[in-house]
């Protein structure tokens, strides 16, 4: 990939319209990337998707990611529905959701 192929993480954030601190959340919450000591840090997983370190005059060392990264948000906890929720929609107890 050449270097215009990869986005910030705050410019991928744009894209996504959602905040740098709420993208890095994410990013955190599906194991691409860890707090270190003093920044952020790609897991493997992140390496794995397509994160690389880049450096910039303007910006220092940061985080770039492939313009297309798409991150799974089923495994963000608040996105995850119950039984009972599913249930109250369709006037079934929690019970008879898990049996189905």
């Amino acid at each position: 990939m050449k270097d215009y192929d990869f986005l910030s993480t705050s410019l991928l954030a744009k894209k996504y319209n959602i905040s740098s601190k709420e993208l890095f959340k994410q990013l955190e919450n599906t194991g691409l990337v860890y707090r270190g000591p003093e920044k952020w840090m790609l897991t493997e997983k992140g390496k794995e998707a397509g994160g690389v370190y880049k450096q910039s005059k303007n910006y220092g060392h940061y985080i770039a990611w492939p313009q297309d990264l798409h991150i799974d948000q089923d495994t963000d906890p608040k996105n995850l529905v119950t039984a009972s929720e599913i249930g109250k929609a369709f006037s079934l107890s929690a019970n008879k959701i898990n049996l189905i």
